[in-house]
């Protein structure tokens, strides 16, 4: 936190690096249970969910870990998300924790979906159809203190829903 005004949040590196590890054993564990034939039909059917989905979550847990830039940055014109990009207070209605993430509601969702990659606007859309805002910001890197002080900066601007 630089100032009253603005509020700056890094991943923390060592909790990227510790999720990076849990999916490469995860995938690990996905391959055995494919060529181990470990309880037979369900084993292999959980393995082979866990080849389809494991190495994606990898990739976005890698991409997180090479970002320098920070996750979040809130000012007096808006919120910085290093996925969505700058996104102004007068575009923004709404927020609402949960668990380890905290979720954006703003007005023409489609145009900033439109500006994501192809991995990360399917991202949008599934939170979209599981009930949460398609602007979904993963706290599972950060500190407690930093989703509090994220929490408190958006409080100042806009209501929780």
């Amino acid at each position: 936190m630089t100032d009253d005004s603005q509020l700056v949040i890094y991943n923390s590196k060592a909790k990227v690096t510790m999720l990076l590890l849990i999916n490469v054993a995860c995938i690990g564990g996905a391959i055995w249970l494919i060529t181990s034939g470990y309880d037979g039909l369900f084993g292999a059917i959980v393995g082979w969910l866990g080849i389809a989905l494991f190495p994606f979550a990898l990739l976005l847990q890698l991409r997180r870990y090479l970002n320098k830039g920070p996750l979040v940055k809130t000012d007096e014109n808006g919120v910085h998300l290093s996925t969505y990009g700058f996104i102004p207070w007068s575009d923004v209605t709404g927020y609402a924790e949960y668990k380890a993430m905290i979720q954006i509601y703003i007005t023409n969702e489609e145009h900033y979906i439109n500006k994501l990659s192809a991995p990360e606007r399917f991202i949008a859309n599934m939170n979209k159809k599981f009930g949460f805002s398609s602007i979904t910001i993963p706290m599972s890197c950060c500190t407690k203190e930093q989703k509090t002080s994220l929490a408190n900066a958006l409080n100042k601007r806009i209501p929780l829903k």
